[in-house]
């Protein structure tokens, strides 16, 4: 009886070890595969490339109104300094913050440009289901390992394990492998000036006015102003239009926004609404302006920075 518990032992030991050797092997296949892939398509491994290749002297970042409003050429032009679009689609303020660290560890950027949304502090205004492209590099950066860890309790065990690391990421990095780069200018995505129906006015009167502040949300913002002071980095917040006349002000997180930024002197753009860019020919949706606002936009909102120096 003895021999058969210690056979079971022993075998049950074999196979875990296979397990753990296996997971690291496919640890160390996905680095290389990654960076195989970053290599052929960079502008569709915008992530990757953020964290680990860009250089520019101006960085903007935040979601798809970052990707699709900010035109780099403009800002190179205007300001002499070279641009890079990192904004990604759909991704939370969270997403920002952690690219804005990532870079600041690697090299020193003039001006950090963060597109933000006017409620982006409330509470569960941050998506933590997108939190899996920082998985990969979860040994690097204690700010992704706080916001990794907000997706759920367990989420420290199961990041050991490299599969679990690359399971959301194994079809991107072969698709990218064997697929074309998207093709952008330094990171900006232009939305299509014609071809479907301009938005109408969305024309909502307020959004929920006594929404509670996200206090993580909070920290890193605190978190990423301090990097910015530190490294003697300009830090630009910046809220770009919408085709929208939704009053947003008297929002508790919009408040919150405005007593940190005052307090910390960071330089800061309200430009949402419909004040800057009435034509809804400049729209491709309602959140949206095509290549035609952004071409509007960018220059507008680089006249106003330069009026500030």
């Amino acid at each position: 009886m003895k021999r058969d518990i210690r056979l079971l032992i022993r075998s049950l030991s074999i196979v875990l070890l296979l397990v753990v050797v296996a997971d690291i092997l496919v640890g160390v296949f996905f680095q290389k595969i990654s960076d195989i892939a970053l290599s052929k398509a960079p502008n569709a491994m915008r992530t990757e490339y953020t964290i680990k290749k860009v250089d520019s002297d101006v960085i903007i970042l935040g979601s798809s109104r970052a990707n699709h409003h900010y035109i780099p050429s403009i800002v190179e032009d205007s300001l002499s300094l070279s641009t890079f679009n990192c904004g990604k689609d759909g991704k939370p303020f969270y997403y920002s913050a952690a690219m804005f660290d990532a870079i600041s560890k690697r090299y020193t950027p003039k001006i950090v440009i963060i597109d933000i949304e006017p409620n982006f502090l409330s509470s569960g205004f941050a998506d933590y289901d997108e939190v899996y492209e920082l998985y990969p590099f979860y040994n690097e950066n204690d700010m992704f390992k706080k916001i990794i860890h907000k997706k759920s309790r367990f989420e420290n065990i199961k990041i050991m394990s490299s599969m679990y690391k690359y399971n959301s990421r194994f079809i991107a990095i072969f698709g990218k492998i064997f697929l074309p780069d998207y093709i952008s200018e330094k990171g900006y995505m232009a939305l299509p000036n014609k071809g479907y129906k301009y938005p109408e006015l969305i024309s909502k009167n307020e959004i929920e006015i006594n929404d509670s502040v996200d206090e993580f949300t909070v920290s890193l913002l605190n978190e990423i102003i301090h990097i910015s002071k530190e490294k003697n980095i300009k830090l630009i917040f910046s809220i770009s239009p919408r085709y929208s006349t939704l009053n947003y002000k008297g929002i508790n997180s919009y408040k919150e926004l405005i007593h940190i930024l005052e307090k910390t002197n960071i330089h800061f753009y309200d430009n949402g609404g419909i004040s800057l860019i009435s034509n809804n020919e400049f729209y491709k949706d309602g959140a949206h302006l095509n290549d035609n606002g952004a071409r509007v936009f960018t220059s507008l909102l680089i006249n106003q920075i330069k009026q500030r120096q």
